[in-house]
C-alpha cells in the first residue's frame, strides 16, 4: 500500500482496500436513529453499507486470482467466494 502522509488520508486508503470503515458506518447509522430517520433509510443505508464490502471482496478475489497459476485449486476457491459475494449482493440489490 502507498505511504500517506496525513492520518486520514491513511485510514481513507486502508478502508478501501480492506473495507475497514465499520466504525464510521455504525457512527452513520447511529446518527441516523437520533434523528429519527425512517427504518427504510436506515435498512437502505445498512444495504449500501454490505453491498460495498461485497464489492471490496469480489475485487479482492480478481487481484488474488490474477497473481495465482491458472489451473490451482486456489482459484476455484476464489471463484467460489466470488460467486457466493455476487449471490447475496443480488438477493440484498433485491430488497431495496
Amino acid at each position: 500500500m502507498k505511504q500517506m502522509t496525513t492520518t486520514g488520508t491513511q485510514h481513507t486508503e486502508r478502508s478501501l482496500i480492506t473495507g475497514d470503515d465499520s466504525l464510521e458506518e455504525l457512527a452513520d447509522l447511529k446518527s441516523a436513529v437520533d434523528q429519527q430517520a425512517t427504518p427504510n433509510q436506515i435498512h437502505s443505508k445498512s444495504l449500501h453499507s454490505l453491498r460495498n464490502k461485497l464489492a471490496i471482496i469480489i475485487g479482492h478475489c480478481d487481484l488474488l486470482k490474477e497473481r495465482l497459476k491458472v489451473d490451482s485449486q486456489s482459484t476455484e476457491h476464489l471463484d467460489a467466494i466470488k460467486a457466493l459475494a455476487y449471490g447475496i449482493a443480488k438477493t440484498y440489490s433485491n430488497l431495496c
